[in-house]
């Protein structure tokens, strides 16, 4: 049996990737997307980037996560 928390943190992962790949299935042709990946976006403590994405990409994953009602969404640039 789950615990809440374990119940919370499935979730979670479903929806961020759910958001991921409906954002990403829109450039499946489109060529045009900047190529400077260096961004990642954060739900509270939780990373919900698998990998280094664009400003732009950031951006609408960071929106798509607000209009599922998180408001502790941020996009962190990551430099080397």
């Amino acid at each position: 049996m789950l615990t809440d928390e374990q119940v919370k943190k499935e979730k979670l992962e479903r929806e961020r990737q759910e958001a991921i790949d409906n954002y990403m299935s829109q450039f499946k042709d489109s060529y045009d997307i900047e190529l400077k990946e260096s961004y990642t976006v954060y739900v509270g403590p939780t990373e919900v980037t698998d990998y280094l994405v664009n400003k732009q990409v950031a951006e609408q994953i960071k929106e798509n996560w607000i209009e599922k009602g998180y408001d502790d969404c941020i996009i962190e640039e990551v430099t080397t």
